[in-house]
């Protein structure tokens, strides 16, 4: 009897779990729409000339040209706040662009990630020929499917298209994959006392620009409010799930 309600207690438990994990996992692929992909879009079923090579560096270079066109905006908007009143004058400042652009990041950092292990992930075919495969295809490669290490360019490069995208992907996992976790800890370590003041702030309701002492606290929150906003303060438990819930949707 004693074997039976244990057995009984497993499979509920077990049920329950793989309950909770199918609605958990239907809710994060909802929550997908928010990722930014290329692909979506499929540009090269309407131009031809738009090969899988241009795809990937125009995805590899999405937050230089995000970061050129609002350093444009920025110097646009300074200008234009010479010529009109004080009224109109616009308020895009260089903390807004700090901001925009560690959020554009945020959003295309995976997707870049994901761009440059695409190149680097080679796997045998089934059965084996002696080969080595990209997961992508192309039709610069033979029959379309591109092979590692290899030259099997179509079109009579000298290299084949993984081993020309090779070194930069490389380079990509280092600056980007690597760099901008990095980038955010510098962030955070040499701005942790004005963080910690703006989280207490913030759990009291307290608006730092009523006071003059807190200028810089004030700056802070404007260039790197998208770096910590999510983390209350006193509620780890909340924190640790949110940061578990990234990992499973990314």
């Amino acid at each position: 009897m004693e074997f039976l309600h244990c057995a009984l207690l497993f499979f509920t438990v077990l049920y329950c779990s793989l309950l909770f994990f199918t609605v958990l996992h239907c809710s994060l692929l909802f929550f997908t729409v928010a990722l930014l992909d290329i692909d979506v879009t499929a540009p090269e079923c309407i131009i031809p000339e738009f090969t899988y090579e241009v795809k990937w560096i125009v995805s590899i270079l999405l937050p230089v040209i995000a970061a050129v066109l609002l350093v444009l905006l920025y110097v646009f908007s300074k200008l234009l706040n010479l010529v009109v009143i004080e009224r109109h004058k616009t308020k895009f400042t260089s903390n807004a662009l700090i901001s925009t652009l560690l959020l554009i990041i945020y959003y295309v950092y995976l997707m870049i990630t994901k761009r440059a292990l695409e190149v680097l992930n080679c796997h045998p075919a089934v059965p084996d020929d002696g080969h080595m495969y990209t997961d992508f295809t192309a039709l610069e490669c033979e029959a379309s499917v591109c092979r590692c290490g290899e030259n099997d360019s179509v079109l009579g490069a000298a290299l084949g298209l993984q081993q020309r995208l090779k070194p930069w992907a490389i380079a990509v996992l280092i600056v980007c994959t690597l760099g901008f976790p990095v980038s955010l800890l510098l962030i955070i370590k040499l701005n942790l006392r004005n963080i910690q003041i703006d989280q207490l702030l913030r759990a009291y309701d307290i608006d730092p620009t009523l006071t003059g002492s807190l200028r810089t606290v004030q700056e802070t929150r404007e260039r790197f409010h998208k770096v910590y906003y999510y983390f209350k303060p006193g509620k780890v438990g909340a924190n640790v799930l949110f940061c578990c819930c990234l990992l499973l949707l990314y």
